[in-house]
């Protein structure tokens, strides 16, 4: 039995076997990186938030869907005002910390490219402020500075205009060790679901969607797999959750840090293409 599909059987009833997610190869993923040996390279994505994310999308120059969600986790709606009568959104302010922190940006292909090319790694608050969760949450240029003006380690240049990390970006994928894979969603689960379901288990920095690639041509969306990857605070906040018995509905879930899961999943590619070893590309 593939490893993201074996769940318990007894508390799996006809309808929930029915749109339980499919065995699928690495070669059907976009955004996740097959060897967890080589983390550095995962696009992602993107957030999740693998196969992972993009997932606020800027307008036409935005790339290509990815083939997972992030997000930051459980980011509440209250409110706090600062610099006089600008009034932030606490949920853009997580919003605007999740795009520049370590759990996004190293694979954040868009925003990256972004702080490379613009000199001192200045990003446009105007952009940010068109990204699709930005515009939910109705951030302006001024509400946007406001915000960064209270983080700890972004900067606002002088005119108010441009926003930058403080804090040089890892030089590897430090979110692999501490994140866990869980497998078992129902294929409908949305994201907010998820975060509400991990919220309570432990102080979560992201959670992804695993998506298998759609086809853009054939106008064919990314799918969830049913499986959920969760970034936890600490290594060790990750393993302990991973040895708890989780359900979700009723249905049990198949826990495992992501660097086995991505293992497993890599094997079983290997295995498919008759154990001849092959980067994706």
């Amino acid at each position: 039995q593939s490893f993201w599909n074996r769940r318990s059987s007894s508390t799996l009833g006809p309808d929930a076997r029915e749109t339980a997610p499919a065995p699928f190869r690495m070669t059907d993923v976009v955004k996740e990186e097959a060897a967890a040996a080589a983390p550095v390279a995962m696009e992602e994505e993107p957030p999740a938030k693998v196969e992972e994310v993009k997932k606020e999308e800027a307008a036409s120059e935005t790339p290509a869907a990815a083939a997972t969600i992030d997000t930051p986790a459980a980011a509440g709606g209250d409110t706090k005002t600062v610099e006089g009568d600008v009034t932030v959104d606490d949920r853009m302010f997580k919003q605007l910390e999740f795009y520049f922190s370590d759990s996004n940006l190293p694979k954040d292909k868009f925003l990256l490219k972004e702080t490379k090319t613009n000199e001192g790694g200045w990003v446009s608050l105007q952009l940010i402020s068109t990204f699709k969760k930005m515009r939910e949450y109705g951030a302006t240029v001024a509400s946007l500075a406001a915000a960064a003006r209270t983080s700890e380690f972004l900067a606002v240049d002088d005119a108010g205009e441009k926003v930058k990390r403080t804090t040089d970006l890892p030089d590897t994928d430090v979110t692999l060790e501490r994140s866990i894979s869980a497998t078992g969603f129902p294929l409908e689960t949305t994201l907010e679901e998820a975060e509400a379901f991990f919220a309570p288990i432990g102080k979560i920095l992201s959670v992804r969607f695993n998506k298998l690639a759609g086809n853009k041509a054939e106008n064919k969306p990314p799918t969830f797999t049913g499986t959920v990857f969760a970034e936890f605070a600490t290594k060790e906040e990750a393993e302990e959750v991973g040895k708890k018995e989780l359900e979700y509905k009723e249905v049990k879930l198949v826990l495992a840090t992501k660097a086995a899961f991505l293992t497993a999943l890599n094997a079983e590619r290997k295995a498919a293409d008759g154990g001849k070893d092959r980067k994706d590309k």
